[in-house]
């Protein structure tokens, strides 16, 4: 399993000369400080700090007075290259860990962020990501190369929907912990990811109904090289089903169903275990004790 061993607040470190740090919205009610080295100040919407090579800033904050919602949220602007590390539940209570989370809370939070590049350093929820919790918190970060491990063993209802659709990952992050996909857990989560070359093996103990739907549409580079799905994937996320697993010798990738004890219905497969192989024999996904 992933752990992590560097806990410290949310941190934003320079890559160049000349980067900057702002917000694009404040969620409303919430307390958000910063540190560049000088002690803590309040920031507000109209804060923005620039940063040369190897400066940090640090965030802190406190949500006791929000509700976040789709339309309630903190996002961030950064421009340059800049990397993100510590721990994101500092910024809604100050001092991070494991808390309860709400729904919405790191909603679109990096969204449309140009100069964020490495998010590796970043400490994510490491048990359950509750209800849309991450949704689109990555989405449109096109030079982001490198994401955050996945460290939480559950996604719920759409908590990671879209959250990294068209940012700039070269590979997929680290998502071993994670087994269990609720109802649009993972919906469209690295659509159209058009820099994706790199897909891991993975295991999950269950998907639920429409748990991966569309997780990698429109991913032309996955397509290009015959690697994990292809551009055809849709709505269930899977192409080329069959009961016998033959590959027709038309497509890149195909499933072969393991165990077809499931009923049917639900416009999915019946089935609870089945593998993912490229044409060149190489397996590539296995799934057990799913619905798909």
């Amino acid at each position: 399993p992933i752990k992590w061993k560097c806990p410290e607040v949310l941190t934003f470190t320079s890559n160049q000369d000349v980067s900057t740090i702002g917000f694009v919205k404040i969620a409303d009610g919430a307390k958000i400080e910063y540190n560049d080295g000088t002690g803590w100040k309040d920031a507000t919407i109209s804060t923005s700090l620039t940063l040369n090579n190897g400066q940090s800033v640090k965030f802190r904050g406190d949500y006791s007075k929000v509700t976040t919602s789709k339309t309630v949220y903190t996002q961030f602007k950064i421009e340059g290259n800049v990397s993100a590390s510590g721990d994101v539940n500092t910024l809604i209570d100050g001092v991070g860990g494991d808390i309860e989370l709400s729904s919405y809370n790191y909603s679109c939070m990096f969204m449309e962020c140009a100069g964020l590049t490495d998010a590796s350093g970043l400490k994510l929820p490491s048990e359950t990501m509750s209800d849309s919790c991450c949704y689109q918190m990555f989405a449109g970060c096109s030079a982001l190369q490198t994401a955050p491990s996945i460290l939480a063993t559950t996604a719920d209802y759409r908590a990671c929907d879209s959250m990294f659709v068209g940012s700039g990952l070269t590979m997929l992050p680290q998502m071993e912990n994670l087994k269990t996909i609720n109802e649009y857990g993972c919906k469209e989560m690295f659509r159209s990811c058009n820099s994706l070359t790199q897909a891991t093996d993975l295991t999950f103990n269950h998907i639920a109904h429409n748990g991966a739907e569309k997780m990698f549409a429109t991913c032309t580079t996955l397509d290009t090289i015959g690697n994990i799905y292809t551009k055809d994937v849709d709505y269930q996320g899977w192409y080329d089903a069959d009961n016998t697993g033959a590959n027709n010798g038309t497509t890149s990738t195909y499933w072969h169903f393991d165990n077809l004890e499931a009923a049917s219905g639900f416009n999915l497969v019946a089935g609870t275990e089945s593998t993912l192989w490229a044409s060149d024999g190489r397996k590539l996904w296995h799934l057990e004790h799913c619905r798909h």
